[in-house]
């Protein structure tokens, strides 16, 4: 991953693995088809890998239908099924009227109400059978964690039903967001960060002229993140009072949304927790409650941790938390107001 952290046509950076594995289930396809799953954190490079297994499915000449999971379109019933089918809907008239209609009061295009979720997952399911009679087919689905929710169950189903057919499906989630394809027991490769030699030379790759010391520290921050190693350089100093703590660096607005958009989900005092947790020097559970108590003015316990903990932002240990990145930290504290932050301080 070379080059600015939009640059799409930069070479990818210490992923011979997963392109290994995602090119043996091209050449797999004819043969038998299967669904994937790629999870990891924001920032890891999951949408890259996806695009760089379309463009060569493109060159196989293989069909190609994509949806991207939208926060703002995860309540709209098949939205991401609408987006996904509508380059072949007019092969839909080559299946019954009973499913041609199913699928036509999914998408709002009869008077009549849903049908039956089998029904039109059965009704996809044939769809997507018959685009593969004539060429292999690759479903791709980006930022999972974001589809409606009848789109997941149907793709689903669809994963589960493709050995037959030349099929291969490929989704990439991000870690914390269960449901949908994420719990629907399908097969997981899950990316981790860059090893420390491929993540020193991604960065002096992207920004050269970093000072040792900056390099160092962004190297630290980053942690093997190929998004974070490439958009930190450019996010300028930290201030005087964060020069200090862990995760001090500040971040991007695309960092932001990226490693702090899961935090605003959480319960109120949940997000304090983890606010107290992030602006200390230490880690010790005992003095973040007990500071986090006196900002609330009511008694916070241990278990006001638990839904960061499910949503796999922080470890907890017996006396002690651990955000499972730096930059969960940065982001949940650059994320809160400076009204926030001073009373915390």
């Amino acid at each position: 991953m070379l080059g600015t952290a939009r640059d799409g046509t930069a070479t990818l950076l210490g992923r011979a693995n997963e392109q290994r594995l995602l090119a043996s289930l091209l050449d797999e396809v004819a043969m038998r088809g299967q669904a994937l799953v790629l999870r990891g954190e924001p920032g890891i490079g999951k949408s890259r890998l996806l695009a760089e297994v379309a463009s060569e499915a493109r060159e196989r000449g293989m069909a190609v239908l994509a949806a991207n999971g939208v926060q703002s379109e995860a309540h709209l019933p098949f939205a991401g099924l609408h987006q996904m089918l509508r380059p072949v809907r007019e092969r839909a008239a080559e299946l019954p009227p009973i499913q041609r209609e199913a699928l036509d009061a999914a998408f709002g295009l009869a008077h009549e109400g849903v049908p039956e979720p089998y029904r039109i997952a059965m009704a996809v399911l044939d769809l997507v059978s018959e685009v593969a009679t004539d060429v292999p087919v690759l479903l791709v689905v980006d930022d999972a964690h974001w589809l409606d929710r009848p789109t997941a169950d149907v793709l689903a189903f669809v994963a589960r039903r493709i050995e037959s057919d030349p099929v291969l499906l490929l989704a990439a989630t991000r870690d914390g967001y269960p449901g949908g394809l994420v719990d629907a027991a399908l097969p997981e490769h899950r990316l981790t960060g860059l090893d420390d030699a491929t993540a020193a030379a991604l960065l002096d790759a992207a920004a050269p002229g970093l000072s040792l010391t900056t390099r160092s520290r962004v190297l630290r921050e980053a942690a093997g993140n190929p998004l974070a190693l490439l958009e930190l350089p450019g996010a300028g100093g930290p201030t005087a009072d964060e020069q200090s703590l862990p995760g001090g660096l500040p971040l991007t607005e695309r960092l932001e949304r990226a490693f702090a958009g899961h935090v605003s989900d959480l319960p109120d005092t949940t997000r304090l927790a983890l606010l107290v947790a992030a602006v200390s020097d230490g880690d010790a559970v005992g003095e973040i409650l007990q500071a986090a108590s006196a900002v609330a003015g009511t008694s916070v316990d241990l278990d006001a941790f638990e839904p960061a903990v499910a949503a796999v932002l922080i470890d907890l240990g017996v006396n002690s938390i651990h955000f499972r990145h730096p930059l969960i930290r940065s982001a949940v504290r650059q994320s809160a107001s400076l009204q926030q932050r001073r009373r915390v301080h």
